[in-house]
């Protein structure tokens, strides 16, 4: 009998600590959202994961991200152990707001299509998210095209309308 009121008490306490952690946690967070939502000039990180597609970066994703009218950027590419001319590339751009990093690949998938598409960028977007230092996250793939109010108009919507996550 004790025994099972001593497992109702500790459930109990257990229960009004998470109740109180979490009320303090959401408070925190709210408070940082309004902060982040009041900002009208945040810096976004833009993650760009790339394996081999150095052409891919020079034509189509590094212009479409520069030519951006939202200019309070970072671009992260994260060359996920690329062996081509990737870095020469990224660094023809010239432009303090990319940053370069390379990881060699050393998690493995099985060879699917579907791995290939779905699991092949995860470990180079987790490395730009630990180098991102913005206060929003953008993603862009190697091969993408954006309008040049991508940045803009996802921002001031997620601005204008009190909402802590967007995408396109």
């Amino acid at each position: 009998m004790i025994k099972k009121l001593n497992n109702v008490v500790i459930s109990n306490l257990n229960t009004v600590t998470f109740f109180i952690k979490e009320k303090i946690n959401y408070l925190i967070f709210k408070k940082k959202l309004n902060s982040l939502l009041n900002n009208k000039n945040p810096k976004i990180s833009i993650i760009l994961p790339t394996y081999n597609r150095s052409e891919m970066l020079k034509k189509r994703s590094i212009p479409t991200v520069l030519k951006q009218n939202y200019k309070n950027f970072e671009l992260i590419i994260i060359s996920d152990g690329s062996t081509d001319d990737t870095y020469k590339v990224v660094k023809s751009f010239k432009d303090k707001r990319i940053k370069f990093f390379k990881f060699d690949r050393k998690k493995k998938y099985d060879e699917t299509i579907e791995n290939h598409w779905f699991a092949g960028p995860v470990n180079a977007i987790n490395k730009g998210l630990e180098k991102a230092t913005g206060d929003w996250i953008a993603r862009i793939d190697d091969d993408d095209l954006w309008t040049n109010d991508h940045l803009k108009s996802l921002l001031f919507f997620a601005i204008k309308n009190n909402l802590e996550f967007v995408s396109s």
